[in-house]
């Protein structure tokens, strides 16, 4: 057991705040190659971004969520549609034009992904003055609130920090996965905890190229304003950083596996994560889950969906390091 920054359980739904939502687009392309004529299979079209993959997480694990969020009238019932069969409840802000479509293109031969992205529809002053309001109606104390994916035109880093700052003055835990400015603007907000890559640690921190133990002494030098760091390492695990502890785990597989399929994975992680603690359980046992709910969502082709018997199978191959002398 650690000592990490462990908090009691809350019955509410979790609510995740999409600002800027997406329609995926995977296309399977043999041997891919840039400026080349080639056959691709589509193997998914569906609505999602990092919030709404937290929240599938979620409903396959058996909890309930809110969404909310910045949906283009176009696109809104075509976004709502799939989620009528879920414990997803939608409640989104309806902006004019159609929702952004990301294409991600997956070579299975050379194992690679490539991802092109539209920035999304543009968020006005008065728009985001809305969501204020609806998220101070959302927030109460201890009630797990994730801001997750990149922000669309309109919304500036200090916007997002405003709006952490409304869910904190009723004593919610605020969650954040995004990059760049906008990460380190709720790192210096006091989120309670961010979800960065290794990449985006990177930039945050203007650290490259670390070992695993200089990424978990740079994290810990966070914690000061961030309560808790959780850092996907892809094959090499995940991290989580506290003031106090420091935590990393890692998949020893019985036999070599191939990724079918790595988007959407980190969002697995951090909605797996964040049932286990809504369920009241300690971060370390929450680590575990989530890296084999991670692990199995590679080895689909839908984002942050996973087969729930491969993900207890492979949680006894999870193995707990504690990284001292940070």
């Amino acid at each position: 057991m650690t000592n990490l920054h462990d908090t009691p359980a809350h019955n509410a739904p979790i609510v995740t705040v999409s600002l800027n939502p997406v329609f995926d687009l995977i296309l399977e392309v043999e041997n891919f190659q840039i400026g080349r004529h080639q056959l691709g299979q589509e193997l998914q079209l569906l609505p999602a971004g990092k919030g709404l993959n937290v929240c599938r997480t979620l409903d396959s694990l058996g909890l309930s969520s809110i969404i909310t969020g910045f949906v283009g009238q176009e696109s809104m019932a075509d976004f709502e549609q799939p989620l009528a069969d879920t414990d997803i409840t939608a409640q989104f802000f309806v902006l004019p034009g159609r929702t952004r479509q990301n294409v991600t293109i997956v070579d299975p031969s050379q194992l690679s992904d490539t991802h092109i992205r539209q920035r999304g529809l543009k968020v006005t002053g008065q728009d985001l003055e809305r969501m204020g309001k609806k998220l101070g109606l959302l927030a109460e104390k201890d009630r797990v609130m994730v801001f997750a994916g990149s922000l669309p035109p309109g919304v500036s880093p200090a916007g997002l920090a405003r709006l952490l700052r409304i869910c904190k003055q009723d004593g919610a835990r605020t969650v954040v996965d995004t990059s760049g400015q906008a990460l380190a603007a709720v790192v210096k907000e006091g989120a309670w905890l961010i979800k960065p890559n290794r990449q985006e640690f990177a930039c945050l921190t203007g650290r490259t190229d670390q070992k695993i133990e200089q990424i978990a002494r740079s994290a810990r030098r966070l914690t000061n304003q961030v309560h808790n760091i959780l850092i996907s390492l892809g094959e090499e695990g995940a991290l989580l950083i506290a003031r106090n502890s420091a935590i990393r785990a890692r998949i020893e597989p019985t036999k070599p596996t191939k990724m079918l399929n790595t988007v959407g994975s980190g969002d697995a992680l951090l909605g797996a994560f964040l049932a286990g603690i809504v369920q009241g359980r300690d971060m370390q046992t929450s680590l575990i889950r989530a890296l084999a709910v991670s692990w199995a969502a590679c080895q689909t082709p839908s984002p942050a969906s996973f087969d729930a018997r491969l993900a207890r199978k492979v949680q006894s191959q999870v193995r707990i390091e504690q990284i001292g002398g940070l």
